[in-house]
């Protein structure tokens, strides 16, 4: 079985999620990051092993760049995450970066948000026969290029793209990933309304009822290489 580690993906602070959720947080952490994730959740990276990072357009905000300098002073491994880029966790774990494309701006060049969202980092992990789909803020349109890659995008897990948002999970999307399970992440009473009903919709029509952090706590999945079972929280 993989040893206990904790990994960050497009990360909100635990003090805006209710109920409380106090996690096993390992000495040791992997960091995957987007640049507007900096600024939106003025996060800092403590203790961390490496960082991947999506980037894709020039983002040159103050907060990211402070970041950037903050890893180079620490000398946290550093490594540019697109398609095509596999990463080995030991113990048998794997992950297959689906997104943002190695080459081209297929989403545009804008630095609006929608725009920088489908560039978010999208990883498939693997463990045995067992996959999990973490898919960042990733809206319709990455998704839909993801697709046309000809990627293996099935998984048992899916952590639904952009906290649930209406533009995020497709039925093209869940009908090609097929999970058995999905999580979104969001907090209580957040302000942009996560997750929309429309996605819950669609994820109940496709036979998924999904567990949101902002009223469950924290989504537990354990796989033993052959299946995944979902572990409920107190």
């Amino acid at each position: 079985m993989p040893r206990l580690r904790e990994d960050l993906v497009d990360h909100v602070p635990v003090h805006v999620r209710q109920p409380p959720v106090d996690p096993v947080v390992p000495e040791r952490q992997l960091r995957v990051v987007d640049p507007h994730q900096v600024e939106d959740r003025r996060v800092q990276v403590v203790h961390v092993d490496a960082v991947l990072d999506g980037t894709v357009l020039p983002y040159d905000t103050p907060p990211y760049e402070a970041f950037l300098k903050e890893i180079a002073s620490d000398h946290i491994p550093y490594r540019h995450a697109v398609r095509g880029t596999h990463l080995d966790f030991g113990d048998g774990v794997t992950g297959d970066v689906l997104n943002p494309p190695a080459i081209g701006t297929p989403y545009g060049t804008e630095t609006d948000n929608a725009t920088v969202n489908n560039y978010s980092t999208v990883i498939r992990l693997s463990y045995g026969k067992t996959h999990v789909m973490l898919d960042g803020d990733a809206e319709e349109q990455a998704e839909d290029n993801m697709l046309a890659s000809a990627d293996d995008v099935s998984a048992d897990v899916l952590k639904c793209g952009h906290h649930g948002a209406a533009n995020a999970t497709s039925n093209t999307w869940l009908d090609r990933v097929r999970p058995r399970y999905a999580a979104i992440s969001c907090g209580l009473h957040n302000s942009f309304g996560h997750p929309s009903p429309q996605t819950i919709d669609r994820l109940r029509a496709h036979g998924i009822v999904p567990t949101v952090t902002a009223t469950a706590g924290a989504a537990v999945y354990v796989s033993d290489g052959v299946q995944v079972v979902e572990e409920k929280t107190p």
